[in-house]
C-alpha cells in the first residue's frame, strides 16, 4: 500500500513539476516563439483596423462629393 502511495505521489509531482532540463528549455523557446507569433498577429490586426477606418473615411468624404455635385446639378 506504501508503493502505491508513493507511485501514485510520484506521479502527481512529476507532472505538477512539468519537463525535464532539456525538455522546459524547448517549452520555452517554443511559448517565447507563440508570444511573438501572437504580436505579430496584434499587430497586423491592428494595422488592418486602421486602414479599413481609413478607407472608411476616404469612403464617406467621396460619397459627400458625390451628394455635392448631385445637389449642384438640380
Amino acid at each position: 500500500m506504501d508503493t502505491i502511495r508513493f507511485l501514485l505521489l510520484t506521479l502527481v509531482v512529476s507532472l505538477l513539476t512539468g519537463c525535464s532540463g532539456d525538455d522546459s528549455q524547448s517549452r520555452a523557446e517554443k511559448i517565447s516563439g507563440d508570444a511573438r507569433l501572437f504580436n505579430t498577429q496584434r499587430e497586423a490586426l491592428e494595422q488592418a483596423k486602421a486602414a479599413a477606418g481609413a478607407i472608411e473615411q476616404q469612403q464617406a468624404g467621396q460619397q459627400e462629393r458625390l451628394r455635392a455635385i448631385e445637389s449642384s446639378r438640380d
